[in-house]
């Protein structure tokens, strides 16, 4: 069995979040893989307890390296074959310690993403953990290459593309919205990644045009962020045609999706893009910055469009082209439900990880 441990941070709805819930769900109950939150200092408690053990929530060095050692045969052979970490662990100073007492057992990490992409201070303490890895997955082919740069084997990395519903690729995507007001859309929890607040800026300059947008995400992640956004917006003509709802579902972000006119994401580096997935996959164009793995999602000027980060003149010709031209948004919506069917479903993305991990660890 294969336990996949990600932080308290992973209860949140980001993109990594979904991806482990989704994999979990299909590989779980199958017996092959066990997914549980636990903070870092708890760890070798999650894992002694997956295996059978008996380690303690306060369990030292040596406690914690007992119920590894332990796992082979624990169960009935229910023991842990390999550990599985979210790189969310990397964001928490604390991590390496425990990382350092984890043994008897293959390691891997499932990088979402790698905070020393945009923060070169994490790079230390990131190195070290995955010079001590056995394995990687990656959700795109521009994560693996940042590993291979750093020296690991191409043989560890498994790029394992997150899924999108089937439903969803099934379903007819609307020809085109309805009359009303056409539909801004944004899914991202406020941070400093997103820079939605950036966002008001190219949205001021095409405020002669009819439109309204809509932000779903958690506004608690970052605080300081949420509430720069609403200074920022506080001060702007468009400040009635913004609606922020919050965290919310995942099937009303769905609904949502499909009501899409055009879907914004002026994000500072994505590793993939799991919203982007889901908005092509709704047959919503799409804009956003050509950053991190970006390109492997969004075709650019065939499904929307890839801009320059900071760019505020293309970001306002871009949305307002879009809204401005019928002809184009029904072009762009209609690549959109072609190459929706090369994304694929979580289902897939289960077995490609399943075929991996069997590949890599020699485990089943």
């Amino acid at each position: 069995m294969h336990l996949l441990l990600a932080p308290p941070a992973a209860k949140a709805r980001t993109g990594g979040a979904v991806y482990n819930r989704r994999v979990a769900a299909i590989l779980e109950p199958e017996g092959f893989l066990r997914y549980r939150i636990a903070d870092s200092a708890d760890i070798p408690r999650a894992i002694g307890e997956a295996a059978g053990g008996t380690a303690g929530a306060g369990a030292g060095a040596g406690a914690g390296d007992a119920a590894v050692a332990g796992t082979g045969d624990a169960g009935g052979g229910s023991g842990v074959e390999s550990l599985i970490l979210d790189g969310l662990y990397l964001d928490d100073p604390g991590f390496p310690a425990v990382f350092e007492r984890i043994s008897g057992v293959q390691v891997g990490l499932l990088l979402h993403f790698m905070p020393s992409i945009i923060d070169a201070a994490a790079r230390e303490l990131e190195d070290a953990v995955i010079g001590g890895s056995s394995y990687f997955v990656v959700p795109s082919r521009y994560a693996a290459a940042e590993l291979e740069r750093r020296g690991v084997d191409p043989d560890r990395i498994g790029v394992v593309k997150p899924g999108v519903d089937e439903q969803k690729l099934a379903r007819p995507t609307p020809e085109l919205f309805d009359t009303g007001t056409p539909r801004l859309l944004t899914v991202a929890n406020f941070s400093s990644v997103k820079e939605l607040d950036w966002l008001i800026g190219p949205l001021e300059q095409v405020a002669d045009v009819e439109w309204r947008w809509e932000i779903l995400g958690d506004t608690k992640t970052d605080p300081e962020s949420y509430t720069r956004f609403r200074r920022r917006l506080a001060g702007s003509a468009i400040v009635d045609r913004v609606q922020v709802h919050g965290s919310v579902a995942e099937e009303e972000v769905q609904q949502i999706l499909q009501r899409g006119t055009i879907f914004l994401l002026p994000t500072r580096f994505e590793t993939y893009g799991v919203a982007l997935a889901e908005a092509l996959a709704s047959g919503v164009p799409i804009v956003t910055n050509r950053v991190g793995g970006v390109d492997e999602v969004v075709r650019h000027g065939e499904v929307g469009y890839l801009l320059e980060r900071g760019d505020e003149a293309a970001w306002a010709q871009s949305i307002r082209s879009l809204l401005e031209d019928s002809d184009l948004l029904g072009a762009f919506r209609g690549n959109a439900r072609f190459y929706r069917l090369e994304l694929p479903t979580w289902k897939i993305t289960a077995r490609r990880l399943e075929n991996f991990l069997r590949r890599v660890t020699g485990a089943g």
